[in-house]
């Protein structure tokens, strides 16, 4: 330690007696209370940062929960509207082919034929033709509609990521904290000390 007494020889100076003492307790106060500044700053730049962790780790954490969730909601989404599509193709096939049938028992028992069937056949098929186009079509719709929400959610995820990252807090130098101490002590010498005459 550089107590002042130390210090006065060194600077050609001459701190004894109750001046020397004087200084050393004042050096002394001064240091404690350098240090417990620095320790003080050291302990709540630690706080804060272990907070920050914290408050990151569970907005990081819920985030994901979030995005789980909406991700399996929209994959639920997604498979529901699979198979209703599917469902409703089905039913209206089966539809279709009872119709056609119908129509061909009822043709043929009112004596129609040859072209007239094939046209009312043909006028069935185009619009179970239609039929499913259309749903093929808005399921291709849906289905890309389902992407884009999830998009939404990645990049929702991202932001809220991204906005959680916080720069740590600087951390008290233990060297400034040494150098105050050491200035100190230069100080109380040049105070309390005698330096012969020039």
């Amino acid at each position: 330690m550089c107590t002042p007494t130390l210090i006065a020889p060194m600077v050609g100076a001459s701190l004894t007696g109750g001046a020397g003492m004087f200084a050393n307790a004042m050096f002394g106060v001064q240091a404690l209370s350098i240090a417990s500044g620095y320790h003080g700053a050291k302990q709540q730049a630690d706080a804060t940062y272990d907070y920050n962790v914290r408050r990151q780790n569970a907005t990081i954490g819920s985030a994901v929960t979030t995005a789980t969730r909406n991700y399996q909601r929209l994959q639920n989404l997604q498979q529901s509207l699979v198979g209703k599509t599917a469902a409703e193709i089905m039913q209206s096939t089966s539809i279709y082919r009872k119709s056609v049938a119908t129509a061909a028992v009822s043709a043929a028992g009112a004596g129609v034929e040859g072209g007239s069937l094939a046209d009312i056949k043909q006028e069935f098929a185009q619009k179970q033709g239609e039929f499913v186009s259309q749903k093929i079509a808005q399921l291709d719709y849906d289905t890309y509609d389902t992407l884009l929400r999830m998009e939404d959610v990645a990049a929702q995820q991202k932001s809220v990521t991204e906005g959680t990252i916080f720069r740590p807090i600087a951390q008290p130098n233990p060297m400034a904290a040494f150098a105050q101490i050491a200035s100190s002590g230069a100080a109380l010498t040049r105070q309390f000390g005698t330096f012969p005459e020039v």
